[in-house]
């Protein structure tokens, strides 16, 4: 049975499921150009309006179409997609809460680690989006000079780098460009062939404006309706934009963002409005947790560890750069989840004390939440002409 035909998938880009055998193609001849849904672009051709040949599928020149489309908003979607489902996470927070420069480090660390000690891959998709992500990193790790500071853009609420716009049912539609990405690995099988398990993940980024109350999420606008697949949520908590926090930090740090540019979001508001749009678009009732994992991720943790008790295992601290451990002896990694749930109770703890109203809201809606301490760079970044580079 062909798989295209039995499995239904999620379009990555407008969220419409279908079945992966009406996913459209996408032309190859430069000479076709020209989409009713997004403008000057190849042409997309219906699966009955493609011409087949042989095991070929082919645009109106006579090449070969290898690339396929979502049926409804006709944005390419990775081949690797259309057999099985992705794992869909959205990444959220308040306005300079650091979700991108998070993001960045978080993707660059995973393939190092996932290689060295899990022999897996992580790498991006066969993807028309896979740009973005590869600017961002390439920002802050190829740099002609190195000595000289550098900053991620704000992510923002338009703009055709970070949104597609579609033509859909008579309206101009804004969509946000996902990353996708596929994680492999390799396994000798037990008659000597090799078997490669692999996963897709589609990662979305949204400017923190796109989560205020009064933001617009129908229409025109739907950059959060992601929100209706996630299977988790990763929400980016800035202590520094508490001033309860700074307050308290005051007199251990001189980081820029505790005193002389400091900001300050009402972070519970935001997560909030979170829940409220994952509840609508999945028409969750709000009597019940939702079963969906909501990992709180506590960002600037080399500013705030003050704060916390350093407590100690065998006489190392706990809360230490990995939760990753190697067992020689069977020569495989694994992550030691009794510590990573102690260092979730230990920033808990924290939040609970500065922030009571924020760890009830995730608990009561939440069926599995876990709190995280992150230093995406490590250490404080420096100002430099007005602004915050590392």
């Amino acid at each position: 049975m062909n798989p295209l035909v039995e499995t239904t998938i999620a379009c990555p880009h407008c969220w419409k499921r279908f079945h992966g055998d009406q996913a459209w193609y996408i032309s190859s001849h430069s000479k076709l150009i020209g989409d009713p849904v997004l403008g000057a672009v190849q042409k997309r051709y219906a699966p009955a309006e493609a011409h087949h040949k042989a095991n070929q599928v082919l645009d109106e020149e006579g090449w070969e179409m290898v690339q396929r489309a979502c049926p409804r908003c006709h944005l390419q979607v990775p081949d690797h997609m259309l057999t099985s489902r992705p794992r869909f996470i959205s990444i959220a927070g308040a306005p300079r809460s650091g979700k991108t420069y998070f993001l960045t480090m978080m993707l660059h660390q995973l393939k190092k680690s996932l290689s060295q000690q899990f022999n897996y891959t992580l790498g991006h998709s066969d993807s028309h989006e896979k740009r973005m992500a590869v600017d961002y990193e390439e920002k802050l790790f190829s740099s002609t000079d190195a000595t000289q500071p550098v900053m991620l853009p704000k992510t923002e609420t338009a703009g055709d780098h970070l949104y597609n716009m579609v033509h859909l049912n008579g309206v101009d539609v804004q969509l946000p460009k996902p990353f996708m990405l596929t994680v492999r690995k390799t396994i000798a099988g037990a008659n000597a062939r090799t078997q490669t398990l692999s996963e897709g993940i589609v990662l979305y980024d949204n400017a923190g404006e796109s989560f205020r109350v009064d933001a617009e999420d129908s229409g025109k606008q739907r950059s959060t309706q992601h929100l209706s697949e996630s299977d988790a949520v990763l929400f980016t908590y800035d202590p520094l934009l508490e001033a309860e926090t700074r307050n308290r930090l005051a007199e251990f740090s001189d980081d820029p963002q505790v005193r002389t540019m400091a900001s300050s979001a009402r972070q519970v508001d935001y997560l909030e409005e979170v829940i409220h749009r994952m509840r609508r678009h999945r028409r969750s009732p709000d009597n019940q947790p939702m079963d969906v994992s909501l990992a709180v991720c506590v960002q600037k943790y080399d500013v705030w560890k003050p704060l916390v008790d350093f407590h100690r295992k065998n006489g190392q601290p706990i809360i230490d750069a990995t939760s990753i451990e190697y067992r020689v002896k069977r020569g495989v990694a694994g992550l030691d989840l009794t510590e990573i749930n102690i260092i979730s109770a230990i920033v808990r703890s924290m939040l609970k004390d500065t922030a009571p109203q924020f760890v009830a809201l995730a608990e009561n809606h939440f069926r599995h939440v876990r709190y995280f301490p992150v230093s995406a760079l490590g250490h404080s970044p420096r100002e430099h002409d007005g602004f915050l580079k590392i």
